[in-house]
């Protein structure tokens, strides 16, 4: 099993702690991994050490959808499938702007109708507030 520290959806760091369960009927001292930011990443023969329980994973540079793959397997040569954990790197702050709707200069009433725009560029998608009423 393989799962992200605290299983967030969204991280604002440059690492990860990821948790690893692994077993085998040698017991888990018989069990290599790899951990890859790719698919595939463990093919060569580099890379491949004892199971970790907890292992850091480093994000790269640019934020976006991040996925760590772990790769098993046993003293015989038996990989299983990759275990994936994936989280979304943000470090950036939402967007936001308010204006008075239809920007009218001046306004006879005590009572105007807002233009919020909040807008965040890593969330699933972008989200615009809903207008509001400000009454002065």
């Amino acid at each position: 099993m393989l799962s992200i520290t605290g299983s967030p959806d969204y991280v604002n760091t440059d690492a990860v702690d990821l948790q690893i369960t692994a077993d085998d009927d040698s017991g888990a001292a018989g069990v290599e991994m790899c951990v890859a930011a790719a698919a595939g990443g463990c093919a060569g023969a580099g890379g491949w050490g004892p199971v970790a329980s907890r292992f850091s994973f480093g994000l790269g540079g640019t934020d976006g959808l991040k996925t760590a793959y772990v790769y098993l397997r046993d003293q015989a040569g038996n990989a299983a499938p990759p275990l994936t954990a994936s989280v979304v790197r943000d470090t950036q702050p939402p967007a936001a702007s308010v204006a008075i709707a239809g920007a009218p200069s001046y306004v006879a009433s005590q009572a105007v109708t807002l233009a919020i725009t909040a807008l965040d560029g890593n969330a699933p998608a972008n989200r615009a507030l809903n207008s509001g009423v400000l009454l002065m």
